[in-house]
């Protein structure tokens, strides 16, 4: 697929730069660059999903021994 790409002056001259510096073509580091990005966006949402996931679990645990504990308030025959 090809794809096109506008840049301000001061993008344009970092890739020029980025792209001299490795000995890369401008369209390979703009490849790594969207990997990268992509990969941090999902591992960072992914590590906020399951933090937000344990949360629940320790919330609900909480729950739940709290009313294990009421369950034997007394009531019992």
């Amino acid at each position: 697929m090809m794809a096109t790409v506008r840049l301000d002056e001061e993008h344009e001259k970092k890739l020029k730069e980025a792209a001299a510096f490795l000995h890369k073509k401008k369209s390979e580091i703009l490849r790594e660059a969207l990997d990268f990005y992509v990969d941090h966006i999902f591992s960072e949402k992914r590590r906020r999903i399951l933090s937000a996931v344990e949360k629940v679990k320790t919330a609900d645990r909480s729950e739940n021994e709290r009313w294990n504990g009421a369950a034997g308030d007394g009531l019992e025959r």
